[in-house]
Formats: structure tokens, C-alpha cells, sequence
């Protein structure tokens, strides 16, 4: 009756970000469409302890969850206004004050990369969380110095050395 048809869409794509003798770690991004002005994506990790074959989150890597979050923090805020200067060049209020507060990094999706080694954490922002969607989603590569101490001893020789 002319109204256009507007199908749905799901869309899943996975990516080896790590595969040490202890972990295997995967991300995966998803796109949706159910109509609407646009689809929507996002990210989600999956991060496997080879020793007892079960999925792990990113905080059960340390000692101390929050001491790792909280040591990661100010690299984390650092990066993404980086990276979010290079999307949005020299006006970076322009988007208006939400999206420039740095969001807690323990609410974002984080995997360790490397092969044979884990030697940086890759930090995955949903689109909305720390820009408009216009910007996408963010990919924010992170040191692991900070946290190395803070690794449970049947990790931390995973972790490259500093």
C-alpha cells in the first residue's frame, strides 16, 4: 500500500584479540536494525581460562578489580579525548558536555591483546557512551604497566614483561 518496507538486520562479527597459554580472548561487534532511524551496534567480550575452560570476565585477570580499574583510569581518559579530538578536530565542545566526561572504564568492554603475550588492553566503547552516535563506536589501546602488579599470579605470565 506504499509504505516501504523497512526488514530487520542482525550482524555479528568476532575477532581474536588474544591468545596467550592461559587465555584466549575474543571481542565481537554487533550491529542490529529494527527500524528506527538508524541500527545500532556494540561491543562484548568473551575472555577464556584455558586451564579450567571457562569464560572469565576482564576483572577476574587481578587480585583486585577495582585497584586495576581505578590504576588503568587516567590512560583510559587520556586516550579517548585523543581519540575523540582526532574525530572531532579542534571543537570538542561542540557535542555538548556528556560526551565529554570520561566514562567509567569498568562499564566499557576491555580485552587483553597479543600473541603468545598479552602486551596492551583494547578498550571498546559502544556508540552514545562517549561521543553522538555520528562518531561511532571507540577503540582505545591501553598500556598494560599499570596493572601488571596487580595480575593474580596464575596470569601474570601471560603479560609481557614492561
Amino acid at each position: 500500500d506504499g509504505f516501504p518496507f523497512r526488514g530487520n538486520d542482525f550482524q555479528q562479527q568476532w575477532k581474536p584479540e588474544a591468545e596467550t597459554p592461559a587465555l584466549i580472548a575474543l571481542s565481537s561487534q554487533t550491529y542490529s536494525f529494527t527500524g528506527g532511524a538508524h541500527g545500532n551496534m556494540g561491543y562484548s567480550p568473551v575472555i577464556f581460562d584455558r586451564s579450567t575452560g571457562k569464560r572469565i570476565a576482564f576483572g577476574d585477570l587481578f587480585a583486585n578489580a577495582d585497584q586495576a580499574y581505578q590504576a588503568l583510569t587516567p590512560a583510559w581518559c587520556k586516550a579517548l579525548n585523543e581519540a575523540r579530538a582526532e574525530k572531532r578536530g579542534a571543537d570538542m565542545q561542540a557535542v555538548g558536555e556528556m560526551f565529554n566526561e570520561c566514562p567509567p572504564l569498568k562499564e566499557q568492554t576491555v580485552v587483553p591483546v597479543g600473541e603468545g603475550r598479552v602486551d596492551q588492553l583494547r578498550v571498546l566503547v559502544d556508540p552514545y557512551v562517549a561521543g553522538p552516535w555520528a562518531e561511532g563506536g571507540y577503540e582505545v589501546t591501553l598500556p598494560v604497566d599499570a596493572v601488571r602488579p596487580m595480575l593474580k599470579t596464575v596470569y601474570a605470565k601471560d603479560f609481557a614483561p614492561s
